[in-house]
């Protein structure tokens, strides 16, 4: 018997076909997977007695109250607390993942001895430094504010209401929204469904039907999706339809609220809350906190090339900031000392990086969440017992200057200044009992509650606002390129700029694991591209390399990039700085 090339091809075919009606490739893919999954960088989550803590989650200024499982010396599974005041029960993907953070393969955590010891030797000489606090309001942003020059970017989150108040005569952060009456949401470029404001009380009430959200947007992000209504504009065009809403040409169902993303358009959306009547309803007065908030200088107004040493604080980051205008303020010989616990758009370029602690590593406290009508304050508790890096950036610094202090100090001192306004309630997620401040014995009783993961409440304030007529403003289009014909669009989807590393959250299509140039088909066709070819864009800051993605969702003319943490290049040649939740330029685009 001989067997041919035909017999050998039949016989080997007939064995691969009669392999795959088998268990046996499916279960070794199935391990393969399961292989996969047990790297040196993955967790391994720890076995033995669980037991539950209150804490509140830092990944962004809503500041969600959380309920941990925590066995051993870490947290393993998160969920929100159901009696949290603010957020009600309510996690977004960022918080229901936050304690994964301090694990993941971004992570810093070399030891910054060298680093400390060279910046020392630069102070001895004289160094003029700053500090931006990417995370401001913090504990410890009173701390940085004693410890030397205090810089913050503009808060794009309350950009609106800051506008509203320039308009009324009042001083900006005096405002707030009153979500829970808020019938509509018109959102102008705003992440609604990604992570503004509250991002969980947001969803909360949309999902029950008690929140109607009109989405003003160029791209069909998650908020346009999730929309009743989406209105697709032009990079630019928002004021265009500030206005028809104000003539009435697009119904709003009362009382409504608009908000913008931080760009040019806030005073339009200022002047279309007076003529919706939001004013004095769903934007109303927000008391101040007890205690006294540090005050900061606005990082964009600081004079060109007058800091020796600028710290950076991107630890709490929200958006990534521009490099370009972090550079600008530098001095011929100045650096950049980036404090984060994972790398990200600052550590990219900075000089010197020193690690700090990740969530639930260390004592913090989240305030007042942006836009909210009551002033709050909730400690969050270290859930790792065993942290990797223990110090925050004040201990960096402290170290650096030769200075001390301590965010447990500072904490106590608000628990005291609460306790001496005898004002709001502090609940206890355990039971979600709310406890008068006058009942509490002592401001160390009231500590001891905070330091558990209770939160305090302030109350509502009872002063009436005085509503002005404004008009709105002329819509301004920016004139058209010819150089570069097409604009580009870079968006901060927060959800893009948390180092999270769950494999569900990456592959459920809520997480883009790259940033893409998404163009429509006719944008693609005129510029000669095609879905998976690479692409250059230039602005006049620079150029970038993107993979394209054509999508129809995409408005026609428009290259849209997320600025995701770990390519923060696209927002460096998007604007030289700004706030805003997504950034403009005249680009144009060609095949790599």
């Amino acid at each position: 018997m001989t067997l041919d090339r035909r017999d050998l091809m039949k016989f080997t075919g007939g064995g691969v076909f009669g392999a795959l009606l088998t268990p046996l490739p499916w279960k070794l893919l199935d391990d393969t997977a399961n292989w996969s999954q047990n790297w040196s960088w993955t967790p391994k989550t720890p076995r033995g007695e669980s037991r539950v803590k209150y804490s509140a989650c830092t990944m962004c200024p809503a500041g969600c109250g959380v309920k941990a499982e925590c066995v051993g010396d870490r947290a393993v599974a998160i969920e929100g607390a159901a009696a949290h005041p603010v957020s009600r029960g309510v996690l977004c993907p960022a918080g229901l993942n936050a304690h994964t953070a301090a694990w993941h393969p971004r992570r810093l955590h070399n030891p910054p001895d060298a680093a400390i010891a060279d910046l020392s030797k630069r102070f001895a000489g004289g160094a003029k430094y700053a500090i931006l606090d990417l995370g401001p309001e913090r504990a410890l942003s009173a701390l940085y504010r004693e410890a030397g020059a205090y810089l913050r970017m503009p808060d794009r989150q309350e950009a609106t209401l800051n506008a509203v108040a320039r308009l009324l005569g009042r001083p900006e952060g005096s405002l707030g929204i009153d979500l829970e009456h808020t019938k509509t949401l018109i959102a102008f470029g705003a992440p609604v469904m990604e992570g503004w404001a509250v991002p969980g009380r947001v969803a909360e009430r949309w999902r029950s039907g008690e929140l109607r959200l009109i989405q003003v947007e160029t791209r069909q992000s998650r908020s346009a999706l999730a929309a009743e209504t989406w209105i697709p504009v032009e990079p630019g065009g928002e004021s265009l339809v500030a206005l028809r809403i104000a003539r009435g040409e697009i119904k709003v169902d009362g009382p409504a609220v608009a908000i913008g993303a931080g760009g040019p358009e806030e005073e339009a959306v200022a002047a279309l809350n007076l003529q919706l009547g939001a004013v004095g309803r769903t934007i109303v007065p927000r008391p101040a906190a007890p205690w006294k908030l540090a005050e900061a200088q606005d990082f964009m107004k600081t004079p060109d090339h007058s800091i020796d040493v600028l710290f950076v604080d991107s630890s709490r980051a929200y958006d990534p900031v521009p490099w370009p205008a972090i550079r600008r303020k530098l001095s011929a010989s100045g650096v950049v000392v980036a404090l984060s616990y994972r790398q990200d758009a600052i550590t990219r370029h900075a000089d010197y990086v020193l690690p700090v602690a990740a969530p639930f590593e260390s004592l913090e406290d989240a305030g007042t969440p942006p836009c909210s009508t009551v002033p709050a304050l909730a400690v969050a508790p270290a859930l790792i017992d065993s942290p990797v890096v223990k110090q925050s950036g004040i201990d960096h610094l402290h170290a650096i200057l030769g200075k001390s202090g301590a965010v447990a100090d500072v904490l106590k001192q608000r628990a005291a200044a609460i306790h001496a306004a005898k004002k709001g309630s502090v609940v206890q997620f355990a039971d979600g009992a709310a406890t008068q401040v006058s009942e509490i014995a002592s401001a160390d009783d009231l500590w001891k509650k905070l330091a558990e993961g209770a939160c305090w409440m302030g109350e509502p304030s009872a002063e009436k606002l005085i509503v002005k007529q404004a008009a709105m403003p002329q819509p301004v289009i920016p004139p058209r390129d010819p150089q570069r014909p097409f604009t580009l669009l870079v968006h901060n989807s927060p959800d893009n700029s948390l180092p999270l590393m769950t494999k569900l959250y990456q592959e459920s299509g809520l997480y883009a694991p790259t940033s893409l140039a998404r163009v429509n088909p006719e944008t693609a066709a005129q510029a000669g591209l095609k879905s998976g070819a690479r692409a250059v864009i230039d602005t006049a800051y620079g150029s970038a390399g993107r993979e394209v993605l054509v999508d129809p969702a995409v408005m026609p003319g428009v290259v849209e990039v997320s600025a995701c943490a770990a390519c923060s290049d696209i927002a460096e040649i998007a604007t030289d700085g700004s706030s805003s939740d997504w950034r403009v330029a005249a680009a144009n685009v060609r095949r790599a």
